[in-house]
């Protein structure tokens, strides 16, 4: 049974201090086909955790939630997916600038599905409107 990777890459370009308005900007679920060892890494998002959840000890970002203020469209997303509890979980969150103090590289994965999702985050981060702070992961698992 397939382990797939649902989530949004958020953006803001309000000052984070302000409470910003967040908007769902990149749906991952296309370019990500399954958990792999990056969304175990970074969000604890894996079969392998899912069956071992001792696994998730290892995992920098795993069990965060959703963030306190998360975008209107992922917020009416996660609200239709809560009628399936058992398949759908996992929910967790991170900011591009979060990942990278935890010294997370990409490039340690080359043939990860999240290598394209890195490379769409560098392309924002050359759009003066955009920092670390202002981009940031919101996943889950789809069992």
């Amino acid at each position: 049974m397939p382990y797939w990777i649902q989530g949004w890459i958020e953006t803001s370009t309000g000052p984070i201090s302000d409470r910003p308005i967040w908007f769902a900007t990149v749906n991952l679920s296309p370019l990500i086909d399954t958990g792999d060892e990056v969304s175990e890494k970074l969000f604890g998002l894996s079969k392998q955790i899912a069956r071992d959840p001792a696994r998730m000890k290892d995992a920098l970002f795993a069990g965060r939630g959703l963030p306190e203020d998360v975008s209107e469209f992922v917020h009416s997303k996660v609200e239709q997916d809560s009628q399936y509890p058992k398949e759908i979980g996992g929910y967790t969150h991170a900011s591009v600038a979060e990942v990278e103090q935890a010294g997370f590289e990409i490039g340690e994965f080359p043939n990860s599905d999240w290598s394209v999702v890195f490379k769409i985050i560098d392309s924002l981060l050359t759009d003066e409107r955009f920092t670390k702070d202002n981009l940031r992961f919101v996943v889950w698992s789809n069992w």
